[in-house]
C-alpha cells in the first residue's frame, strides 16, 4: 500500500504531543502561538495533505494546509511584531532568502545537469536552512527566521510563476503548496525556527549565557523572567516606556536611520539575486542544446574500463548498478570524468517472479503476459519533474518551452498500463523552469497523486542525456530504448524505493532481458520520502528516438504488471 511519508508525517505528530505535553512551549512562545493554536496549525496543515486546492484561476491554485495555514501565522506574527525594525527585518529577511533560493536555483545546474556541484542540499531543505541563517543574522528572531523560511519559499514559487510567463511556457500552472504539510513552504518554515534555535542556543552556551551589558533594562527584565534564547524576547517588558502601544521602543527610534540604509541595500540585494537568477536562467535555457549534448560525465573502472555515460550529475559515494547486476560504488570524481570500483555481484534471484514468471509466455512480438485478471483498484500515477525534456529525432531540439517529448513516452506508459485493466493517472502539471527547484515544485504534483488520488505507485518519468547508443538495446530481436531506474540515496526513506527498484529490475531481467539498464543510486532525494513504491525513470537520451522510448515503456507496462500481481 502507499505510504503517506511515514517520517514527515511522524515529525509533525511528534511536534503535536510535545506541544500537548508542554515540552515545545519555549519555541512556540517565541513565535507566539498557544499549544490549542499550535495543535489546530498542525491539524489543519494534516488535513490540508487530503484537502481540494482553492482555484483563483485556470492557472493558480491555493492549498489549504501547505500554503494558507503558514502564510496566515506568517502574517499574523508579522503584525504582532513588537516594533516597527522586528517587522521590517522580517520582511527583509523574505525578500533576501527568496532571491538567494532562487539564485541558487538558477546556479546549481537540475539533472540531468552539465556542471558538477559541491552543494548536496536537497531543494526542498535549503530554503529552510537560508531563511533560518538570513533570519537569525538579522536579529536572531525565531519569528523572523519562520516568516523567512515560509514566505520566501511562497515568493521563489512567484518568480518561476513571472519567468514562465516572461518566456511565454503554455499552461504552466502554480500550484502553491499543493503538498500540504510535505509541503517545501511548511518545511521550511519549521525548519528554520529550529535552525534559528540551534544556533542562538549554541551561540549563547559557547559565550557563557545570554549577553546583558549595552542592553535596555526593560528588555533584560524580560530575559530575566522568562527561560533565555540568546536574543530578543517576543514581547520584552516596555511597562516603563511611555506611551505603550503608540511608539517605538526609544532604541528602535535610535537605529532608525540605520535601519532605512540596512532596508534599501538589502532590497537591492535581494533584487539583484533575484535579476541575476533569471540573467543565468535564461543564459542556460538558452544554452541547452549544446550543453545537453557536448558535456556528460563518464564513469569508469579503477581499470578505466567506461561503465556509464551520462547527463546526470555523479557525485562520490553515489552507487550503479548496471545491467549485468555488477555493483560500482563511486570513489571519485574530477571534472566529467569518475572512477568506481567494483563492489560485487548483486544477487536479485529472490526478488524474481521464480514460478510467477511461467505466466509469461513468448509470441511472435515478444513477451506478453498471460490473460489473468489485474488488480484493478491498484492506482498508478505517473508525472514528471522535468517537463521539456525533448528527444532531438523527433522535435528537432533537446528541451522545448512546455512539454516535450517525455509526456508523449509517459502518455504510451499510461495508456499501456490502462489497457491492463489499471486506473492510471498521468499528471502533465508543470514544474517549470527547468532549474534546480524543479523538484520542490513537482513535489506537489507527487504529493497530490499519493495522498489524494490515492496512487499506489509513482512514476517521476524523465529522461538522461548523451549519446543514443547508450541507451539502445534488442530485446527479444527488436530495438528499444532502455529504461535506467535512479533513487535518491539523501532520502531518509530509502529502504522503500530500494527495494521497488531491485524487484522491478529482477522481474524486467526474466521478462524482458536487457531492458532495464541498471540502477542508479544518486545524491539526491528525488521526493521518493513520500511513497516506498516511488521511482524514477530515465527513459533513453535526448538522442533516442521518441518511437523507441514509446516500445520501450510498453515493455517496461508488462514488468509493473507482473510487480502489481506478486505484491498486492
Amino acid at each position: 500500500m502507499s505510504s503517506l511519508a511515514p517520517l514527515n508525517l511522524v515529525i509533525l505528530f511528534g511536534a503535536a504531543l510535545l506541544i500537548f505535553l508542554g515540552i515545545g512551549q519555549r519555541v512556540l512562545d517565541r513565535m507566539r502561538l498557544t499549544d490549542s493554536q499550535a495543535l489546530i496549525l498542525i491539524a489543519v496543515m494534516v488535513a490540508g495533505i487530503f484537502l481540494p486546492e482553492l482555484r483563483l484561476s485556470s492557472g493558480i491554485s491555493l492549498d489549504i494546509g501547505g500554503l494558507l495555514a503558514p502564510l496566515g501565522v506568517a502574517v499574523y506574527l508579522l503584525i504582532s511584531a513588537g516594533t516597527r525594525w522586528e517587522r521590517t527585518r522580517a520582511i527583509l529577511a523574505s525578500l533576501i532568502t527568496a532571491g538567494v533560493v532562487f539564485a541558487v536555483d538558477k546556479l546549481i545546474p537540475p539533472d540531468p545537469g552539465p556542471v558538477d556541484s559541491r552543494l548536496a542540499i536537497d531543494p526542498v531543505i535549503f530554503p529552510a536552512i537560508a531563511g533560518g541563517i538570513i533570519a537569525y543574522l538579522f536579529g536572531r528572531s525565531r519569528r523572523s527566521a519562520f516568516i523567512a523560511g515560509t514566505i520566501g519559499v511562497i515568493l521563489t514559487d512567484i518568480f518561476a510563476l513571472v519567468e514562465n510567463y516572461l518566456r511565454g511556457v503554455p499552461g504552466a500552472l502554480a500550484v502553491m503548496g499543493g503538498a500540504g504539510a510535505l509541503d517545501a513552504t511548511v518545511i521550511s518554515g519549521f525548519l528554520a525556527v529550529a535552525l534559528a534555535e540551534a544556533i542562538g542556543e549554541t551561540r549563547e552556551f559557547l559565550l557563557g549565557g545570554p549577553r546583558e551589558e549595552g542592553r535596555p533594562e526593560g528588555l533584560l527584565r524580560g530575559l530575566r523572567g522568562r527561560v533565555s534564547f540568546g536574543g530578543e524576547p517576543d514581547r520584552p517588558d516596555q511597562s516603563d516606556q511611555p506611551d505603550q502601544g503608540r511608539r517605538e521602543p526609544r532604541e528602535a527610534v535610535d537605529q532608525l536611520p540605520v535601519n532605512r540604509m540596512v532596508t534599501f541595500t538589502s532590497i537591492a540585494l535581494s533584487l539583484a539575486l533575484v535579476g541575476g537568477g533569471v540573467f543565468l536562467g535564461q543564459t542556460l535555457h538558452g544554452e541547452q542544446d549544446e550543453v545537453l549534448s557536448g558535456r556528460l560525465f563518464t564513469v569508469r573502472t579503477e581499470d578505466g574500463k567506461p561503465i556509464m555515460i551520462t547527463g546526470r550529475r555523479v557525485h562520490a559515494e553515489d552507487e550503479y548498478i548496471d545491467q549485468d547486476n555488477n555493483h560500482y560504488v563511486v570513489t571519485s570524481v574530477d571534472g566529467f570524468n569518475a572512477v568506481a570500483r567494483f563492489a560485487g555481484k548483486v544477487d536479485l534471484s529472490s526478488f524474481a517472479l521464480g514460478d510467477e514468471g511461467a505466466q509469461a509466455t513468448l509470441t511472435g512480438s515478444g513477451i506478453e503476459s498471460a490473460p489473468a485478471v489485474a488488480k484493478k483498484d491498484v492506482v498508478i500515477g505517473l508525472y514528471h519533474s522535468h517537463n521539456d525534456e525533448a528527444y532531438v529525432p523527433n522535435q528537432k531540439v533537446p528541451a522545448i518551452n512546455g512539454r516535450g517529448g517525455i509526456h508523449s513516452v509517459g502518455k504510451v506508459f499510461a495508456d499501456s498500463l490502462e489497457s491492463k485493466g489499471y486506473k492510471t493517472i498521468h499528471n502533465e502539471n508543470i514544474h517549470l523552469p527547468h532549474d534546480n527547484g524543479a523538484y520542490r515544485r513537482s513535489r506537489r504534483t507527487a504529493s497530490k497523486l499519493i495522498n489524494q488520488q490515492r496512487a499506489e505507485i509513482v512514476f517521476d518519468v524523465h529522461r538522461d542525456a548523451g549519446p543514443s547508443r547508450t541507451y539502445a538495446e534488442k530485446v527479444q530481436g527488436k530495438w528499444v530504448t532502455q529504461i535506467r531506474l535512479v533513487v535518491g540515496r539523501q532520502n531518509p526513506q530509502i529502504k522503500g524505493p530500494l527495494s521497488f527498484a531491485k524487484e522491478l529490475k529482477a522481474i524486467a531481467d526474466e521478462m524482458h532481458p536487457g531492458l532495464v539498464k541498471g540502477i542508479f543510486f544518486g545524491r539526491d532525494a528525488y521526493n521518493q520520502d513520500l511513497s516506498p513504491n516511488s521511482m524514477l525513470l530515465e527513459v533513453g537520451t535526448e538522442q533516442n528516438a521518441m518511437q523507441s522510448a514509446q516500445r520501450g515503456v510498453r515493455l517496461f507496462a508488462d514488468v509493473v504488471d507482473a510487480w502489481v500481481k506478486r505484491k498486492f
